[in-house]
């Protein structure tokens, strides 16, 4: 059992094996980090301390569901990636001051509904699940959104994505339609949309000014490319495996034609 004095713990990397018991944890815990260790078992979520900021136990075996409802109401940074987790989330039941919200490589499920717009997110990252249906961008107000490798679907409006979006990730999915990449944030520095079902004409003329990496490779877009027109921010593009025909006017940026 853990002493009623500890505010923090950090066990990383430690080949730490064993359970947790929740309710052992001090009340006034601030920080529980015990990330890529080998800890197992059912994670009680609904028992946190109260004034608990951060748990992060990435890369380890917990299991059972993820209780979105019953976290720490000040709860700051959430990471549970990479572990076997399952199950539905109601992510419209995130506490208010969630800056962090990390779930990658589980097994959850379902639909990508917050309901209304966090002000505080920061970082939504729930890459490699399976979770389904289509997305709304107006809701997903913060500067970092990967979402790769789901069973996501449907047509995005990139114009609802919010001015300060940093990095997007949709890639791996099963989005559709064409892109306007004219209507993209201008705080925009990386996108990757790569291997979806988009489709349609591209055009790189109005690309944000700040864009330094963009993937669009196997969709199945069409059109002639200029690359001389793309922003001179841009260090990475990659249009692979599309329908494209192209002028190759810088050097380090390549067009792949396709028939």
């Amino acid at each position: 059992k853990i002493s009623r004095e500890f505010k923090n713990l950090t066990i990383i990397n430690s080949h730490i094996e064993g359970t947790v018991e929740v309710t052992d944890l001090p009340m006034n815990m601030h920080s529980f980090s015990v990330q890529e260790n080998m800890m197992s078992g059912t994670f009680d979520f609904k028992s946190l301390p109260e004034y608990m900021a951060v748990l992060n136990i990435r890369k380890n075996f917990f299991s059972g569901s993820l209780d979105i409802e019953n976290l720490p109401r000040r709860l700051e940074i959430l990471n549970v990636s990479y572990n076997t987790f399952s199950g539905p989330l109601r992510f419209s039941s995130l506490p208010e001051t969630m800056k962090e919200f990390l779930i990658e490589g589980n097994n959850f499920y379902g639909k990508i509904r917050f309901g209304r717009v966090f002000q505080s997110l920061h970082i939504f990252a729930a890459r490699e699940n399976k979770l389904d249906g289509e997305i709304c961008p107006r809701e997903l107000q913060c500067n970092n959104i990967l979402i790769a490798k789901n069973s996501l679907s449907g047509k995005v409006k990139f114009s609802d994505f919010f001015y300060g979006v940093v990095l997007l990730d949709l890639s791996q999915n099963n989005f559709c339609g064409s892109i306007d990449l004219s209507a993209l944030p201008g705080s925009l520095v990386e996108m990757n949309l790569s291997k979806n079902a988009f489709s349609g004409e591209l055009k790189l003329d109005k690309l944000p000014n700040g864009l330094q990496k963009l993937n669009l490779a196997d969709n199945r877009l069409v059109g002639i490319i200029d690359i001389g027109m793309v922003p001179i921010s841009l260090r990475e593009l990659n249009i692979s495996r599309n329908r494209f025909e192209g002028k190759l006017k810088r050097g380090h940026l390549v067009v792949e034609n396709m028939p």
